[in-house]
């Protein structure tokens, strides 16, 4: 496709994405009524399809079917057009041999008449049809593409310039960062949001506006800001799109405010607006780049949300039913009847007064009776009697197939497969569980989606069910929390957690893994043990951590809604109970994520608990020895967006104390005999790296960082110099040599105070450079400015 027929392309869905803003006027209405946000969201979705997918539906209600408006683009068309200065001629005549040796367009009717289109020159010089759409198309293109460009380096630009002034901000706590730098709390990042809050909040302020930027990360609206960026981008010239552009970003915080009101209740909006009112009196300063993420019209939002009231489910279903018919009406073109089909296709030959659109080539498209060619009755015979033979070559298909710990498992006709790392193959299940599976292996399990139903010689899918498969015992079983009569989109199993999203209707589970199955003692799963077995079953488990000291071990029971553990946490003989479960306490219920039960959690040992709050907690339990004498309690948590966090839990005297933790996940780490814990902290300083750290139990036993003279870097990756770059003989030195420029490097380490950094170049020539706040301070230049191939991650 060339330049001019893509932003032809490009203006066609604009001119049918503006007419398809029409359907936001339903949105109008949902401002006035009882209807829930996320009704207009769906619609202002549809209209970023139409305007970036170049596919036409057709309904019969359309509004292009009015007179007037059905032929509206093609008389754009022809307003731009030449005219009908150009002349015709039939294949044949002299003039078509000229006109196509010229280079001239030439078309082919329905009939096989092939027709050259020319100009003739006041010296009898034939010279080839170009309207002044197609001149319009060569210069406007270029400057479409130039003024895209120009929008994409102004976001790249400024977002560079908002991570700078960013860099000072203090971190409160994981992925949570206070900053004057900006009027109002914001979210800024893509793969790794980050919230940044502004001081001076209160203790009520900072949660409500936590729980409202958490719900922007939550529905991934910073993504669905920087697609609108995009959209945008691509029709830049168009005014109007610019206008809904803006609507659409107030639509994003109107849809977040219903959620956070949604989780709060109508009881608490009153103290929810207080808290905005405190934004409001904030300075309002302009964005500082098109995907920054923050908060506008405060004002305005505070009145909206006083005036919130529970959406009705009357009122909603009558809002679905205009939108439903909205969309018909503006997002979907006529229907062409027999006569305009029949127009269509001989308009070619008897239109003089525009140029149509021809094949640029001089060679004749395929008539219609080709393109609708099928085969001989014999052919499908044919096909028919050889699909006997393709039987064997069905049943060898792989579906699906992944690998865990060198064995791979497949999904075929036949079943599931489990191949070894020597080639051998067992079958697993004997019965095909479809076409997309879906598999992933956790602890010892597979689990996989398939139809409930499924019957021999089935022609379609009802993907209803997640099953298990026990990979040491060959019991399989299905999950028992499946929504009945749903059809499962997609599932994933991770960290002893299962999330279900389901096509119909559009919702998410996220439910603490568990079987039926599961096996503790004595063929009784942990339910079902007598008090003396649940003791026996914890010396059992203690014995095991003490004599594999330096050992993570799980340690995990788990049940509907519960995990539990049994053990002798502070050595006096007695095995405690152990229980994760999600938190039950009213006053915080509101404030739980419903997608993720471990959001608010408590934790018991014995007879003491306490509760805490935890952003993609691990739904399983493990304890480790570093001495062998002592054993300490371990959870981990994914974080808000991969920010991972490692928390150790001693039980002395009845009590649970809180022996702190890392920012590291405790299973990637090295445990030396010493008891040294050797991990690795995500650090910005040329670029967001991975730094090797080591921790360790201090005399008060709170995990302590051992402070190091010198850090490695561990990716150590290599980047380009762009231009003479002044090293240091050694930190702190004032002697230099110059290194020139176009030449590969790496970061080997950083000191401690994170300002000096070893540099190693392809040919192993080192040096120390000085970097304080991504400024290369000798040159006075940032690093975006001197090394190209920088892992800069947001």
């Amino acid at each position: 496709m060339t330049l001019e027929s893509l932003f032809a392309t490009v203006l066609q869905l604009s001119f049918y994405g503006t007419i398809g803003c029409g359907v936001i006027l339903v949105c109008a209405l949902i401002n006035y009524a009882r209807a829930p946000r996320w009704i207009s969201m769906a619609l202002w979705g549809l209209v970023a399809l139409r305007l970036i997918i170049p596919f036409h539906f057709s309904s019969a209600v359309s509004l292009f079917r009015l007179e007037g408006i059905s032929d509206l683009s093609s008389r754009i068309d022809r307003t731009l057009d030449d005219g009908g200065a150009y002349r015709t001629a039939l294949e044949g005549s002299i003039e078509f041999d000229q006109a196509v040796a010229a280079g001239s367009p030439v078309s082919t009717s329905p009939g096989g008449s092939r027709m050259a289109y020319y100009y003739e020159r006041e010296n009898g010089r034939i010279a080839p049809a170009k309207t002044a759409y197609a001149s319009f198309l060569g210069i406007g293109s270029r400057v479409w593409l130039a003024g895209m460009a120009l929008l994409w380096l102004w976001a790249a630009v400024s977002y560079v310039r908002l991570k700078r002034r960013l860099q000072f901000s203090m971190q409160l706590y994981r992925g949570v960062y206070e900053t004057d730098a900006v009027s109002s709390p914001c979210v800024v990042g893509i793969l790794r949001p980050r919230i940044y809050l502004i001081p001076g909040l209160t203790q009520m302020q900072r949660m409500h506006i936590l729980l409202h930027e958490r719900m922007h990360i939550r529905c991934l609206d910073h993504i669905w800001k920087i697609v609108s960026f995009a959209v945008i981008s691509v029709h830049w010239f168009n005014p109007f799109l610019w206008f809904m552009y803006r609507m659409f970003q107030g639509e994003l915080e109107k849809a977040c405010d219903e959620r956070v009101l949604t989780r709060l209740g109508e009881d608490k909006k009153e103290d929810y607006s207080e808290s905005l009112l405190a934004l409001a009196a904030g300075k309002n300063w302009k964005k500082p780049t098109p995907i920054f993420f923050g908060e506008v019209n405060i004002r305005g939002r505070i009145k909206r949300i006083l005036a919130y009231k529970k959406p009705m489910v009357t009122v909603s279903v009558v809002v679905v039913i205009l939108s439903v018919a909205g969309c018909g009406i503006f997002l979907t073109t006529a229907e062409p009847s027999d006569d305009a089909a029949e127009n269509a296709q001989t308009s070619d030959l008897t239109a003089d007064e525009t140029l149509p659109a021809v094949n640029s080539m001089n060679t004749p498209e395929p008539l219609p009776e080709e393109s609708n060619h099928t085969e001989p009755d014999s052919a499908f015979s044919d096909r028919e009697t050889a699909s006997g033979d393709e039987t064997g070559s069905e049943q060898m298909e792989v579906y699906e197939e992944i690998t865990d710990n060198g064995v791979t498992y497949q999904a075929r006709w036949g079943g599931i497969y489990r191949i070894g790392k020597d080639g051998s193959e067992e079958q697993l299940y004997n019965i095909f569980a479809g076409t997309e599976p879906q598999m992933t292996v956790f602890e010892d399990t597979l689990y996989f989606r398939t139809d409930r139903s499924y019957y021999d010689g089935a022609l379609d899918w009802s993907d209803n069910t997640i099953r298990w498969i026990d990979l040491n015992t060959g019991k399989t079983g299905d999950l028992p929390f499946i929504r009945d009569n749903q059809n499962i989109a997609f599932f994933s199993v991770y960290e002893g957690l299962a999330v279900i999203r389901y096509s119909t209707p559009d919702v998410t589970d996220t439910i603490m893994l568990y079987t039926d199955e599961d096996t503790a003692l004595n063929s009784k799963n942990i339910a079902q043990l007598s008090g003396t077995e649940r003791q026996q079953l914890g010396q059992g488990t203690t014995q095991t951590v003490l004599q594999n000291p330096r050992t993570l071990v799980n340690i995990s029971h788990r049940t509907k809604d519960r995990n539990t553990a049994y053990l002798d946490l502070d050595g006096d003989g007695n095995v405690e109970e152990i229980i994760l479960e999600p938190s039950q306490d009213p006053e915080n219920m509101a404030y739980r994520d419903e997608t993720d039960p471990l959001s608010y959690f408590r934790l018991q040992i014995g007879s003491t608990g306490i509760e805490r709050w935890g952003e993609n907690l691990s739904n399983t339990l493990w304890a480790v020895s570093f001495d062998g004498r002592s054993i300490l309690l371990v959870l981990y948590e994914d974080g808000p967006s991969g920010d991972p966090y490692t928390h150790f839990y001693r039980y002395q005297n009845d009590q649970i104390i809180e022996a702190g933790g890392f920012a590291d996940d405790i299973r990637l780490c090295g445990i030396s005999p010493e008891g040294i814990i050797t991990g690795a902290i995500r650090q910005d300083v040329v670029q967001t790296d991975w730094i090797t750290v080591r921790w360790q139990f201090g005399e008060s036993g709170m995990v302590e960082e051992i402070p190091q003279d010198l850090y490695e870097f561990q990716n150590k990756n290599w980047v380009n110099l762009s231009e003479d770059l002044p090293l240091h003989t050694a930190a702190e030195s004032p002697e230099t040599f110059v290194l020139p420029a176009s030449r590969s490097l790496r970061f080997l380490q950083t000191s401690a105070d994170w300002r000096w950094v070893l540099v190693e170049t392809d040919d192993g020539q080192q040096g120390w450079m000085r970097v304080e706040n991504f400024e290369v301070m000798d040159l006075g230049k940032n690093v975006m400015e001197l090394f190209d191939g920088l892992n800069m991650a947001g």
